[in-house]
């Protein structure tokens, strides 16, 4: 492995040449959600749904519209966070996936598969702090008929730590970087490779 001495956001940055098949600069990043891979159903909160978890998969079913499943996070304020996850529904769902600071920025987007399931991916920067200071949510948004929702291997990660602020990688980026992990799922702490 060439080392070299860099420090991006106060942390170590190693160059390498090859790593899981990807060639570029190593990086340590960190998912907030816990739980995000559903093991169980700690830790995520089911707001008038019934919600239950089986084979690594979330499925909950709303009983009213803005029923949601969702998970309050620790932040620092002005940092960026990307979100990313999977979600399934019957085609044709208003269903909206997102994270909200729920004073100042919110970001989401909608699902548009047609009953399988599908990968989203956000960033918010955060414009709040403390417990409760962003909430990632998958929010069922029919005013009837509704019907299973199903989401698996949740990641909410800090990307301003890591890269420092004003140099944080876009969606796009992230996106591709995810790629290396099974799932498109960060579990803990682990190494990404990037290349920009």
């Amino acid at each position: 492995m060439d080392r070299e001495n860099t420090v991006g956001g106060g942390k170590l940055v190693n160059k390498i040449d090859f790593f899981k098949g990807f060639s570029g600069r190593l990086v340590s990043l960190t998912n907030l959600a816990t739980n995000g891979n559903f093991a169980s159903t700690s830790n995520w909160t089911s707001n008038g749904a019934s919600f239950a978890v089986s084979g690594n998969e979330a499925s909950y079913t709303a009983n009213s519209a803005g029923d949601r499943l969702s998970q309050s996070l620790s932040v620092t304020l002005n940092r960026k966070y990307y979100g990313c996850g999977w979600v399934k529904a019957a085609s044709g769902a208003n269903i909206t996936m997102g994270i909200s600071d729920g004073a100042v920025n919110s970001v989401s987007t909608s699902y548009t598969g047609a009953g399988a399931y599908e990968f989203w991916s956000v960033i918010l920067t955060a414009g709040r702090t403390s417990t409760g200071g962003i909430t990632w949510a998958i929010v069922d948004n029919r005013s009837s008929a509704w019907t299973v929702v199903n989401t698996k291997y949740i990641s909410v990660i800090d990307i301003t730590t890591p890269w420092g602020s004003g140099n944080e990688p876009t969606k796009a980026q992230m996106d591709t970087l995810m790629l290396q992990f099974p799932e498109r799922w960060l579990n803990g702490t682990q190494n990404a490779v990037y290349n920009w």
